[in-house]
C-alpha cells in the first residue's frame, strides 16, 4: 500500500479572529500565531507544486517534525521557519546541526512506525522559509539523512 492511500485529510487551523493582513497584504501576526500560520502557507505551498502533505506536527520525545510530504518516490520531511521581517539572506542556517538532529531522529521514528507504508521510499529533508505570510525559499535537501 502506498504511504499516502492511507493519510486522513487534513483542514489548515482555524483562522485567529486577531488575524490582519497589513497595507502591503502580508500577514499581521502575533508571536503565537506566527508558526502554526507559516507551517499552513507551507503546506499549501507544497500541495501547488504537486506535494502531498502526509501529516503536520509529527512529534516524538526527541522533537518534532512541521510537515510530512509525499513527492514521487520521496518521503519529504519539512522543517517550516517564519519570521515576519528578518532578510532572506541567511535564513538557511536557521536550522542548525542540533535540530538538523532532532528532525532526523523523528524521521527515523516516523518510518519505523510507519514502514509498512512508508519504508521503501527515499527520504529527503527540506527546509520552508516563511516570511510576513509568504513563501520565500524552499530548499530542497537542505541537509542529509
Amino acid at each position: 500500500m502506498a504511504c499516502f492511500e492511507r493519510v486522513t485529510a487534513w483542514a489548515p487551523p482555524r483562522q485567529p479572529a486577531s488575524l490582519k493582513l497589513t497595507s502591503n497584504g502580508t500577514l499581521a501576526t502575533g508571536a503565537a500565531q506566527l508558526g502554526p500560520i507559516g507551517e499552513t502557507i507551507a503546506a499549501v505551498y507544497l500541495s501547488r507544486h504537486g506535494y502531498r502533505v502526509l501529516d503536520r506536527n509529527v512529534r516524538t520525545r526527541r522533537g518534532e517534525i512541521d510537515l510530512v510530504a509525499r513527492h514521487g518516490d520521496e518521503l519529504v520531511f519539512v522543517e517550516v521557519k517564519s519570521w515576519r521581517r528578518v532578510p532572506v539572506e541567511g535564513l538557511e542556517h536557521a536550522v542548525d546541526r542540533r535540530k538538523q538532529q532532532r528532525i532526523l531522529s523523528v524521521a527515523r521514528a516516523y518510518v519505523a512506525r510507519n514502514a509498512d507504508r512508508c519504508g521503501g521510499l527515499r527520504q529527503r529533508f527540506d527546509v520552508i522559509l516563511v516570511r510576513g505570510g509568504v513563501v520565500v525559499h524552499h530548499v530542497e535537501g537542505a541537509f542529509e539523512g
